[in-house]
């Protein structure tokens, strides 16, 4: 179920504190740390409901969060990951109303000098729930969810907005 709490890692101390809540309760939202500050992406606040456009952001320095700006369309189970001082927001699924859900191949980059989200090369396969690494200056989009569950690999190169098609997982 969605939920709003949040818990902060102190690996000097190896311990969890909990920290302050976010205003919305959300599950399956995409999450990303840029200059210190962590970013809750989209998500869902119940599995029937309509996916989320918000975005939140933690300031540890003050232990608030706040209203970042807004993706263009609603996200869920996306991945988000923060490369040369941007975040970039890759696929996961969207869904309005009692439509079933939907997946998705946008890609979208934040860059806060601007405040702004922009459109990036669509991922070559709309698809779910997979993991991203950057590596080689590439980001990697690992397994996840098409139809059915996928081993597909692709790698972004954010300097030249390309995909390259990688060996599949085994």
């Amino acid at each position: 179920s969605a939920m709003n709490i949040a818990e902060r890692y102190d690996p000097g101390t190896n311990t969890w504190e909990t920290i302050a809540n976010m205003s919305v309760a959300r599950t399956a939202a995409s999450f990303s740390v840029l200059d210190e500050k962590l970013y809750a992406i989209g998500g869902i606040t119940e599995l029937s409901g309509e996916g989320l456009s918000s975005v939140e952001v933690y300031n540890g320095a003050d232990g608030i969060w706040s209203s970042g700006i807004p993706t263009p369309q609603n996200f869920l189970s996306g991945n988000a990951i923060a490369v040369d001082g941007k975040i970039y927001l890759f696929g996961g699924g969207t869904k309005l109303d009692s439509q079933p859900l939907q997946n998705n191949d946008q890609v979208l980059c934040f860059d806060p000098a601007t405040n702004q989200w922009s459109a990036r090369a669509n991922m070559p396969v709309p698809k779910r729930s997979f993991k991203l690494v950057y590596f080689k200056e590439r980001i990697w989009v690992i397994g996840g969810f098409t139809n059915n569950f996928s081993s597909r690999v692709d790698s972004y190169d954010p300097k030249t907005n390309t995909w390259h098609n990688e060996p599949d997982l085994n």
